[in-house]
């Protein structure tokens, strides 16, 4: 798959997505992975307990593989380059992306993307049950957090927040 991006764009749809990227380890958490359906190209990540997607609305492509990019060393890369210029992300046959920007070009190793646990389809299944406004959400989690354990090695049961009703 070949992706097309400002850098702009590229670092603001990542910055959407970097919280829910693991910062450390070599497996799929720690890697961006993009991929492409209709034409139009989103940008995932998973830490192991959250899952993030936003689409890059100005990208274009041509061929749909999917690819990752480990998350650390593109954002390392991205840091080096100024507004202004658009960046090619191309996947080639031995799993490599090469990344290429007005200001030099990168090779990173793509992990297998099928390890990837896609939930979006999950996610399309689901129905709203309810609706928060987000200040109040915001404050009933603020409210919580003195109530839930900080150590989930130890005691995961009580690490978790819970809404019933």
């Amino acid at each position: 798959m070949n992706v097309s991006i400002s850098i702009e764009d590229l670092r603001a749809g990542l910055n959407l997505v970097r919280p829910c990227v693991s910062g450390s380890g070599g497996d799929i958490t720690s890697h961006y992975v993009f991929r492409g359906e209709g034409g139009k190209v989103s940008v995932y990540g998973y830490s192991g307990k959250t899952f993030a997607v936003t689409p890059l609305p100005t990208a274009t492509i041509s061929d749909g593989n999917p690819f990752t990019v480990e998350a650390k060393r593109l954002d390392l890369w991205m840091k080096t380059l100024s507004d202004g210029g658009s960046v090619t992300l191309s996947l080639t046959e031995n799993m490599e992306v090469h990344a290429t920007a007005p200001r030099g070009r990168n090779v990173f190793q793509s992990l297998d993307p099928s390890t990837f646990p896609w939930w979006d389809k999950l996610f399309a299944s689901t129905s709203e049950t309810g609706k928060v406004r987000a200040d109040h959400l915001h404050g009933a989690l603020q409210h919580s957090r003195a109530f839930v354990c900080g150590e989930e090695h130890q005691m995961p049961h009580l690490c978790v927040v819970e809404a019933r009703e």
